[in-house]
C-alpha cells in the first residue's frame, strides 16, 4: 500500500484506497494508494519490504529505482525517484 498527499487535482480524483499505477522512465507497476496526512505535497511513499512476487504481475517497487553502488566503497544506496502516478 502506497500513500499519497491528499491533493485532489481535477484530473485526479481518488477515493479513501485506490488502485493507482507509479512509474518512470525505469518502468511501472500497479499498487494500492491511501491519502495521508502530514506529508509534502506530490509526495508519495511505499513503504515495503515486500518480493516483487507479492505485487501485480510480480513487478515491484524497485522496478523505479536502480541499484547503482554508491560512492566512496559501493554499499545499499536509498533512493528518492521522481516518478508519476495515475489512477487505473
Amino acid at each position: 500500500m502506497s500513500k499519497f498527499t491528499p491533493w485532489t487535482p481535477p484530473t485526479f480524483p481518488l477515493a479513501k484506497v485506490s488502485r493507482v499505477r507509479l512509474g518512470n522512465n525505469r518502468g511501472n507497476l500497479a499498487i494500492k494508494a491511501k491519502p495521508a496526512e502530514g506529508m509534502r505535497r506530490d509526495v508519495v511513499i511505499v513503504e515495503s519490504i515486500w518480493p516483487n512476487a507479492a505485487f501485480e504481475k510480480g513487478i515491484g517497487i524497485n522496478a523505479l529505482t536502480g541499484a547503482d553502488p554508491t560512492a566512496p566503497v559501493g554499499g545499499q544506496a536509498f533512493h528518492d525517484n521522481a516518478s508519476w502516478i495515475r489512477k487505473i
